[in-house]
């Protein structure tokens, strides 16, 4: 039995561009600086004592130069081991970088490489690690690619979450892995009907009828995790499951954990002056099967 903390948040790089001339100023030192500070003020101990993972999604290139500056090193300097995934030069207007850190129960963690059908959907980043009294797991970052907002692009949506999934759960049973988890934003668009309830349930499927993002809707992807022994961990805020965001009511990330593990708490942290998404922190009593 341990304790995790789960630092999941993406750093809203959907709408950034590195070669816009004022590119640098879109991240200058200000908003690196709240950026790392909300990270570090939210590890489960100054000491690195109490194991923890961070997950960032959306991530600018810019802030994975590789200089003192940058990600690596910042989080280097709480005594995380870094990995990340930076997308080809060529691809850069359209993704950004994903990053997983790691305290130091973690064992040295080991890349899986993602299958080429699903590298044109997902930003994403799958590592195999053990954990100090847990065991053997599976993390993984991601992010489904954003379109036009059309049909098919929720259904490619649709397609590299759920093909991702797939694939961490198989990597996870072939190398007989005692856990599985993730985290990222899930690019689901708004909730209809009751969050709680079970996509098998017709009444729950019926307010999506007509809707473009009936292929990844939040309740259809919580139960397709059921299925696979996972629970999707998505925080209340006082008005319920939702945000309130300027384009309407949406529950942006989310964090994915073993169903035998017990969520002691979960929240989101809003830090404006970083990101347009909340931080979500997580923390879990952690177990496996003897």
């Amino acid at each position: 039995m341990a304790q995790l903390r789960v630092l999941n948040w993406n750093l809203d790089a959907y709408h950034f561009d590195e070669f816009r001339l004022n590119a640098i100023n879109e991240f200058n030192r200000p908003k690196r600086d709240a950026i790392y500070e909300m990270i570090r003020s939210h590890l489960p101990s100054e000491d690195g004592t109490l194991p923890c993972i961070v997950i960032l999604t959306e991530v600018p290139i810019l802030l994975l130069d590789g200089g003192p500056d940058s990600l690596q090193a910042r989080l280097g300097q709480c005594g995380l081991q870094v990995h990340f995934h930076r997308p080809a030069f060529a691809a850069r207007r359209q993704r950004n970088g994903v990053v997983v850190a790691l305290s130091s129960h973690f064992s040295p963690a080991r890349v899986v490489n993602v299958p080429e059908s699903l590298s044109n959907l997902i930003d994403t980043l799958i590592l195999e690690t053990a954990l100090d009294g847990v065991g053997h797991g599976v993390l993984f970052a991601l992010r489904p690619l954003v379109g036009d907002c059309s049909a098919q692009d929720y259904a490619k949506r649709a397609d590299g979450l759920f093909g991702l999934i797939n694939e961490v759960v198989r990597v996870s049973r072939s190398h007989g892995a005692d856990f599985v988890l993730g985290a990222g934003d899930f690019n689901h668009a708004k909730i209809y009907g009751d969050a709680d309830a079970s996509w098998e349930v017709s009444e729950v499927r019926k307010p999506y009828r007509g809707k473009y993002q009936q292929p990844i809707a939040y309740q259809k992807i919580k139960t397709e995790l059921v299925r696979r022994e996972l629970a999707l961990v998505t925080p209340r805020t006082n008005d319920g499951i939702r945000l309130a965001t300027s384009i309407g009511e949406h529950s942006f990330d989310h964090t994915i954990a073993p169903m035998s593990w017990s969520l002691t708490s979960s929240r989101y942290i809003e830090c404006s002056n970083a990101s347009d998404h909340a931080l979500q922190v997580s923390d879990f009593s952690t177990a496996v099967e003897s």
